[in-house]
């Protein structure tokens, strides 16, 4: 292990008090790695603070172990860090909270597995082999401690498991079954995480993928699959962002597209672009076209553009290639 990995992460377990953060419209590895180091460094007597943009007591990933726990940015804002943890974010202007956590943390250290992540930290852990930063977090906490509960393993597995969609993605590779395997041994609850990934879908869902896929546009000689969906629509079904993401993924596997892209409009009216590439497309560079990012075959951005816009530019940008 780096020298200076261990170092840092010694030095997190010493300390009193920490802040914990992801970044925006969290995934599975998200909330996984936030709420897994939270129970890991709470059984060292480390006082924790975990922070989100928001809760959803009905949500895809309520289920973890902690998830109660978590705080939002309109609680506590005055409290000051010695120390806080930014993690699974590859850019400082994707951090959940905007720069409440650089504003009330003396240190940043920055866990992350992201190719495309800018060392934004203080300290900085990262690095492009895990699989996921849940991984990235089993395989320091195993080497500094035996205080992985099954707490912590059910929320570190989670993440192993979305960011791998479920093994079938190649960023897994031995060392992600051999730290799936530990936290089982640890008592990770697998069973529930399996039915709430996979096999509880809320009829809204399906509802609204079924409406989605009646305005899905294969474009660009079959090479991408294209969909978009706007807030007002969301609202309509009755759905939150984190009940999206296995859509992006469900249209790139139709049978010769190469990139699979859905863009789907926030609150405050910004466009989020999810890209995802099944062979060759190097979507984490695409991404960088629109300063987002992420991994070679599943990446990310914000467009401050409308929905129209947004999807021109994507698909003139995509005729570059294709």
């Amino acid at each position: 292990m780096n020298s200076k990995w261990v170092q840092t992460f010694g030095n997190l377990l010493k300390c009193s008090q920490v802040a914990l953060v992801t970044h925006v419209f969290p995934d599975g590895d998200a909330y996984g790695s936030l709420l897994g180091l939270k129970n890991i460094l709470e059984q060292h007597g480390v006082e924790v603070f975990a922070y989100v943009e928001d809760k959803n007591s009905n949500g895809k990933f309520s289920f973890l172990p902690g998830y109660e726990t978590l705080i939002t940015f309109d609680s506590n804002t005055d409290r000051q860090f010695p120390m806080a943890v930014v993690l699974d974010c590859g850019e400082k202007k994707r951090v959940a909270g905007g720069n409440w956590i650089f504003e009330h943390a003396t240190k940043i250290i920055n866990i992350d597995h992201h190719i495309s992540n800018s060392f934004f930290g203080h300290d900085n852990i990262v690095s492009e082999k895990f699989s996921s930063t849940c991984e990235l977090i089993w395989y320091l906490a195993k080497r500094f401690t035996e205080l992985i509960t099954n707490e912590s393993a059910t929320c570190l597995i989670t993440g192993i498991m979305t960011d791998t969609g479920n093994f079938l993605y190649d960023n897994t590779s031995a060392q992600t079954f051999r730290a799936s395997a530990d936290l089982i041994d640890k008592n990770a609850d697998i069973k529930t995480v399996k039915f709430n990934l996979f096999h509880s879908k809320s009829l809204s869902n399906i509802r609204l993928l079924g409406y989605a896929i009646q305005n899905l546009q294969i474009i660009l000689g079959g090479k991408v699959a294209f969909l978009n969906l706007d807030k007002y629509t969301m609202d309509q079904f009755n759905v939150s962002y984190e009940d999206l993401d296995d859509f992006v993924a469900f249209i790139r596997d139709i049978e010769g597209v190469e990139v699979a892209i859905l863009l789907k409009e926030t609150k405050n009216k910004q466009i989020k672009i999810s890209l995802r590439s099944k062979s060759y497309f190097d979507v984490n560079k695409f991404a960088q076209e629109f300063n987002g990012g992420g991994h070679k075959k599943a990446a990310g951005a914000l467009s401050n553009e409308n929905m129209e816009s947004t999807e021109k530019l994507v698909i003139d940008l995509l005729k570059n290639y294709f």
